[in-house]
């Protein structure tokens, strides 16, 4: 197994650069499954909402496929799947979500300024 970095997830979801979406092609269909770390995800939530304009369910399709293709293994299947859960259902960011609920699987509390964030369970205003 390889990690891969937000530009091969980028050219996944957009396609965009012909050529490079074509060589993911070609190393899926080998079979082959990659790892996507937290930091990574986090950067691509970033970069799909910024640069590509994505919609918040434009962001939970594409990462419910993410979850549910066998070519990419999640750094925490379950806790992005809660971070997700948590987004729908909330005004706050996904990387919010996210941070929250990694936290939360250490028994943290997550301290904030975010009012938004502020609402989700496990989240502190501070201020």
């Amino acid at each position: 197994m390889k990690g891969v970095d937000t530009n091969i997830l980028a050219r996944f979801f957009i396609g965009d650069v012909a050529e490079q979406s074509e060589k993911i092609t070609e190393v899926l269909e080998k079979g082959e499954q990659f790892y996507i770390n937290a930091s990574v995800l986090t950067e691509l939530t970033w970069v799909l909402i910024s640069s590509y304009k994505f919609t918040k369910d434009e962001l939970v399709q594409a990462y419910d496929n993410l979850l549910d293709s066998s070519a990419f293994i999640v750094f925490d299947h379950a806790i992005v799947v809660k971070a997700l859960s948590k987004f729908i259902s909330s005004s706050a960011d996904f990387n919010d979500c996210l941070i929250c609920e990694i936290n939360n699987a250490h028994s943290l509390s997550t301290l904030t300024f975010d009012k938004k964030a502020a609402q989700l369970e496990g989240m502190e205003l501070l201020g």
